[in-house]
């Protein structure tokens, strides 16, 4: 359950901006749009939500900063999704390797180890198919995009989180969770 709550904030995003890179293409980055849940896709610079119930007026300005972290997820993630085209096994590969980074990270112990063994795996694995089946032996600078994709996500989210953090600190949301360890990452 631990590693659920670790991971699944990131990979939600992650999938979510995949899955738009896939439907939309071009048009995901060209028009800022961002499927929200399977079958509903939004502008992301049209779209307004209505905050009042539960962000106070001193936070006001926070909009701005959840619009930048927004911008530069389609900036960072998106656009670099859409050119490269992915497989589907690709996608596997980068929500899995993305997975065992944060879970290793933010859970040590047995964790970290079985991810540092899990990511060889994955790894490996990745290289067979590029060999094998899609007969690709320069696969090299493929994998440094997926990588710096990982990467990019990764860091807006821990951006994201640390300004999160700054808004429970000074009560900015009126925002109660059943399990607020598991929304810490998303409130």
């Amino acid at each position: 359950m631990q590693m659920l709550k670790s991971i699944w904030v990131q990979w939600k995003r992650l999938e979510r901006y995949v899955s738009t890179a896939q439907i939309f293409g071009k048009r995901m980055y060209e028009d800022q749009i961002v499927t929200l849940v399977p079958g509903l896709a939004a502008y992301l610079n049209k779209i307004h939500v209505d905050c009042a119930a539960f962000i106070y007026k001193k936070a006001e300005g926070m909009k701005f900063f959840m619009e930048n972290f927004n911008t530069r997820m389609m900036e960072e993630v998106g656009k670099p999704l859409v050119e490269l085209e992915l497989t589907s096994v690709e996608t596997a590969f980068m929500l899995a390797q993305m997975s065992w980074q944060v879970a290793g990270k933010e859970l040590q112990g047995d964790v970290l180890k079985a991810s540092e063994s899990e990511q060889e795996t994955l790894a490996n694995e990745l290289h067979i198919y590029y060999i094998e089946e899609l007969r690709l032996p320069n696969y090299a600078s493929r994998l440094i995009k997926i990588m710096n994709i990982i990467n990019a996500a990764q860091k807006i989210h821990f951006e994201r989180q640390s300004f999160m953090d700054l808004v429970r600190i000074f009560d900015f949301f009126r925002v109660h969770v059943s399990d607020p360890e598991i929304y810490k990452a998303y409130f």
